[in-house]
């Protein structure tokens, strides 16, 4: 008869090793496995606290289920958030005060620009030779529309005209050239 020696169980070896989850620890090696004392591993499995069974009159813990058991017990993020972001992806530096206010310049330059493009549609209005600044400020704010009208008095592609409406109030408007 001969005797499997690699299936002789020591204090600390594990009690089956098929290595999908299943194996069962005992109270000593789950208390190594969570670095916990095994007055608390015994405790636990008395009170319910932890995923656990006797098998005659000792505890005995599925790994499988006490890995499933620490996952309920995870505060914070969730892990999987983490999977796309790498240790080594650079972290962004904090930006200066001079790239923000260049990223202010390109903004409010980019809204002129589309001030100015609206303003041009208004003018391909056959119909219309007059429009009123106000709803151009309201649209675009009050500096964007006098600067996109600005630059387009300089070009002469239009020119302003202040008037006077029914109760003499003075408007300003815009006039095709």
């Amino acid at each position: 008869m001969l005797i499997d020696v690699t299936r002789c169980q020591t204090k600390e070896s594990k009690l089956t090793t098929p290595g999908d989850g299943s194996e069962l620890l005992s109270v000593s090696q789950l208390a190594s496995y969570l670095g916990m004392a095994e007055r608390t591993i015994f405790l636990w499995a008395q009170q319910n606290k932890l995923p656990a069974f006797k098998l005659g009159s000792m505890w005995r813990f599925r790994r499988s289920d006490i890995d499933a058991w620490l996952e309920t017990q995870r505060s914070g993020p969730d892990v999987s958030s983490f999977e796309s972001i790498s240790i080594t992806n650079p972290i962004e530096p904090p930006i200066s005060i001079k790239q923000k206010e260049d990223e202010e310049k390109t903004n409010q330059e980019a809204l002129i620009e589309i001030c100015i493009s609206y303003i041009y549609e208004l003018l391909e209005e056959k119909e219309r030779s007059v429009w009123i600044i106000d709803p151009i400020e309201q649209r675009f704010g009050k500096d964007c529309a006098n600067e996109a009208i600005k630059r387009l008095v300089k070009k002469k592609e239009i020119m302003t005209k202040d008037i006077k409406d029914n109760e003499g109030q003075k408007i300003k408007t815009i006039n095709r050239r």
